[in-house]
């Protein structure tokens, strides 16, 4: 099963709302790979992934529309990629609400795999656009 993901200066898009909220994403990840790990089974974690896909959705609507109110160039493909984070989510989570052996390990690595490279490579093209917009406030 994945390691549990650990909160790093290099995840930081230098808007402290959108790294509050991917901390916040990081720390449920954690606190679901610890519930798998005692149990290896989705039914002890089923309402914590329920909570995690509503506050995934919350982040996504909150940085669409912080990019969509400094019109962010790359809105589009932000969008996009949000929108495959969704569908790949809901078929995992059908799947996992089947108990399918191996679900939780195959779960767990999706998220830690798919938050790892949305901060560090999407999200972290909105950091220097937001760094050349200097006195401007971001929210």
């Amino acid at each position: 099963m994945l390691r549990k993901m650990k909160w790093e200066e290099r995840f930081s898009v230098g808007v402290p709302a959108m790294d509050g909220e991917h901390q916040q994403i990081i720390q449920m990840i954690n606190t679901l790979h610890d519930r798998l790990a005692t149990a290896n089974s989705m039914a002890a974690a089923g309402e914590l992934l329920s909570q995690m896909t509503r506050y995934a959705q919350g982040h996504f609507r909150h940085e669409e529309r912080l990019l969509a109110a400094h019109n962010y160039p790359r809105l589009l493909e932000q969008r996009a990629h949000h929108a495959g984070y969704r569908r790949k989510n809901l078929v995992l989570c059908r799947a996992t609400q089947q108990d399918i052996a191996g679900m939780p390990a195959v779960l767990l690595n999706f998220l830690g795999h798919w938050w790892t490279h949305h901060i560090l490579e999407e999200d972290m093209r909105y950091k220097d656009f937001f760094a050349g917009m200097a006195g401007e406030e971001i929210t």
